[in-house]
């Protein structure tokens, strides 16, 4: 069954989370981008980790 909307939006949230703040990245160290960004770039942060900027991308319908 298809998710709506509201469904998705959870599912790429939680994706989201887990990208960013749990799964390792080889890239970067074996850190996770979160601890990647806190390491080397403290002073860029300008958001709380929990708010993601794609709540504020417009999208065409």
């Amino acid at each position: 069954m298809p998710l709506d909307l509201g469904e998705l939006r959870q599912v790429v949230r939680e994706w989201e989370w887990i990208c960013n703040f749990l799964r390792p990245s080889r890239p970067l160290g074996g850190k996770t981008p979160w601890e990647y960004l806190m390491e080397n770039h403290r002073g860029v942060i300008l958001f709380e980790p929990q708010v993601s900027h794609m709540y504020w991308t417009p999208t065409p319908a």
